[in-house]
């Protein structure tokens, strides 16, 4: 499965009334078990964000994986591996590299209903969960429009063209997109954006 070494999330902030509640709070009403699904994943605070009580800058250094799930034998080697033993593995060193370079508690993920979800759905979950840890608001929703635009750069390889205004109505205010390839899952390349 080659094309699921490229791994990419497209995010993009949109007045669409939304406030900073996260999306399983915000749109249960109208997007029913998927928005249940999201939710379920992270044990992160439902309640509207207030100021942020944690603001945290960008590392000064990288560090290897503790445990090291990129050669221990845990997780599979250019394929994807959604396994809970790989998922564990990833999140243990995640838990290490936020305590060692940024004083931050361990993951607010659970992994049963994370490893349930689709890849971009984990990669949303895992992408608010960070969010959330260092005081920035999480992102509202999914949309099948970003979603497209996403799969569009990651085909070729660059930043996708943000269109003026979205499906509904919602004007664009900024976009940006984060790429990781060659990863073993999203958790795995969430190691590395961190």
């Amino acid at each position: 499965m080659k094309s699921l070494n490229a791994i990419a999330i497209l995010t993009a902030i949109a007045c669409a009334g939304f406030t900073s509640t996260s999306a399983s709070a915000q749109s249960t009403a109208g997007v029913g078990v998927r928005a249940l699904r999201l939710g379920a994943a992270s044990t992160i605070s439902r309640e509207p964000s207030r100021t942020p009580e944690l603001a945290v800058s960008d590392p000064s250094e990288s560090l290897w994986p503790n445990p090291d799930f990129l050669e221990d034998g845990t997780c599979g080697f250019d394929v994807l591996d959604n396994s809970n033993a790989c998922n564990h593995d990833v999140v243990q060193a995640t838990n290490n590299a936020r305590t060692i370079l940024e004083s931050l508690p361990a993951l607010s993920l659970s992994l049963t209903p994370y490893e349930a979800m689709t890849v971009p759905e984990q990669l949303f979950v895992i992408a608010n969960v960070e969010r959330v840890a260092r005081g920035i608001p999480p992102i509202a929703g999914l949309t099948t429009q970003l979603d497209t635009l996403a799969q569009v750069g990651a085909n070729i390889n660059d930043d996708p063209s943000f269109p003026a205004g979205l499906t509904g109505g919602a004007v664009l205010v900024s976009g940006g997109s984060n790429w990781a390839g060659g990863w073993v899952n999203p958790l795995g390349a969430n190691y590395a954006w961190m």
